[in-house]
């Protein structure tokens, strides 16, 4: 057995010389699959050759974790259609239920592969391109690092050909500082450091936009709206193949961030190009193991250029159905994720209480400012429940956007009550103060 198949430094030495030589198609797909089988026996797969049940080729197989894998290979001329992949799925299908597909083709696929194999049907085939090929024969990662990650996406979010590459895009985001923090009005030539909002872990959405010079223009529209404290970064797609990968980079990116909201940009001509995978991506990115909230927009050439030359002002933005259509969308991503009742109160309070000095002797409580460094002191249950409820607040004031702020009744009393009863009721007693007061 051992002597069918190269190890791996005669991996990537026949890769070159079957990417450099002129090959003939024929030997050339026998020479593919024989790569493809060696990097299997590297990571000890125990791969098997190609074989042919009842009126039906299949390449080759190879077991992992309880689990069989068929897989079919191409190395041809032109980008596989959906039709050669969706007839490698109904050889998959009638296979033991603990047996997947991968197809791997070194021309890529067609572009309407994934909404055509997603939509209504069960999935158990993983897509391999060029890409993904490149990593494994030049030995940049094992196959089971690369199936690893594959068969996670997939189970994540459902995109079957989540590329490798991703995982490093999403770090790279993620150490990203934001493109601007929305708050009280900030001078544009300001150095300072972003407040603690603007810590990768605290990016409240992401806005991917086609090209470079489309970054102005998202960042002028979100600013013209006038929505308060908010973070945000922009990305380029650098073309529209990228957004069928969005939800699998976003699944990466929810490693470093708790970013929830999730907006792509696009100028209205390539609108026939994108809309026929916009409800699946849109689709996907919902119903991910950590779910997004999605915006698709298509921005027209005229507000494009009054919003790259600043020729509209924040009432003008108003009466501008994407404009409109963005504002409602951050609205709702607000108050959906700064709901009041997600605040740690008892964390909040046991963290102040702490820092008090019990006085039996004076029946008080004595703490320090935090801003200032004087002492003060508390006298009575009435003043301890006003402290820590202006507490609480100013830990909202921190955390949640200003136009959630504004429509908050900061009234936590009852709460803070029924903690200090729980945890501090004896403590109480030892200082004099009578907890049926409370």
């Amino acid at each position: 057995m051992a002597d069918k198949f190269w190890s791996l430094d005669e991996v990537k030495y026949n890769f070159q010389e079957l990417q450099e030589n002129n090959v003939k198609p024929q030997h050339r797909g026998y020479l593919f699959e024989k790569l493809i089988l060696s990097v299997l026996q590297v990571d000890k797969l125990d791969p098997r050759t190609s074989y042919r049940p009842k009126g039906e080729q299949v390449d080759g197989s190879f077991f992992w974790q309880g689990q069989t894998f068929l897989f079919e290979a191409k190395w041809v001329g032109s980008p596989v259609p959906a039709s050669d992949v969706y007839a490698f799925k109904g050889k998959v299908d009638g296979k033991f239920h603990t047996t997947s597909g991968i197809f791997i083709s070194f021309s890529g696929f067609s572009d309407d592969i994934i909404s055509v194999l997603g939509h209504g049907k069960e999935l158990n085939v993983l897509l391999f391109d060029d890409k993904d090929v490149q990593l494994l024969f030049e030995g940049e990662i094992s196959f089971i690092e690369l199936l690893r990650f594959k068969l996670r996406q997939a189970g994540d979010t459902g995109v079957i050909n989540a590329r490798y590459e991703l995982k490093e895009e999403a770090k790279l985001i993620a150490n990203d500082k934001p493109i601007r923090i929305v708050e009280f009005p900030l001078d544009e030539n300001s150095e300072d450091e972003p407040n603690e909002r603007g810590a990768h872990r605290l990016i409240d959405f992401l806005i991917f936009v086609e090209g470079q010079s489309d970054i102005k223009m998202a960042h002028n529209l979100v600013t013209l709206l006038g929505v308060n404290n908010l973070s945000y970064k922009i990305e380029v797609l650098d073309g529209v193949g990228r957004f069928r990968q969005l939800p699998a980079l976003m699944n990466e990116f929810s490693i470093y961030s708790n970013t929830r909201g999730v907006i792509a940009m696009f100028d209205n001509d390539v609108q026939d190009q994108v809309e026929g995978i916009v409800e699946f991506v849109e689709d996907q990115l919902l119903k991910a193991s950590i779910p997004f909230r999605p915006l698709i927009l298509f921005i027209d050439s005229t507000l494009k250029n009054k919003l790259l030359t600043g020729r509209l002002n924040p009432d003008q933005i108003s009466s501008i159905k994407v404009a409109q259509v963005l504002r409602e969308f951050l609205t709702n991503l607000m108050y959906d994720d700064y709901d009041p009742f997600d605040l740690n109160i008892e964390g909040i309070v046991n963290s102040y209480m702490d820092d008090l000095e019990w006085d039996e002797d004076g029946n008080t409580l004595i703490g320090t400012d935090a801003d200032y460094g004087h002492p003060f002191t508390i006298e009575n249950s009435d003043d301890l429940i006003d402290q820590l409820n202006e507490e609480v607040g100013n830990v909202a004031n921190g955390s949640w956007p200003i136009d959630v702020l504004k429509e908050t009744d900061f009234d936590w009393q009852d709460e803070i009550r029924e903690i200090l009863i729980k945890n501090y009721k004896s403590k109480f007693s030892k200082i004099g103060w009578d907890v049926d007061e409370f």
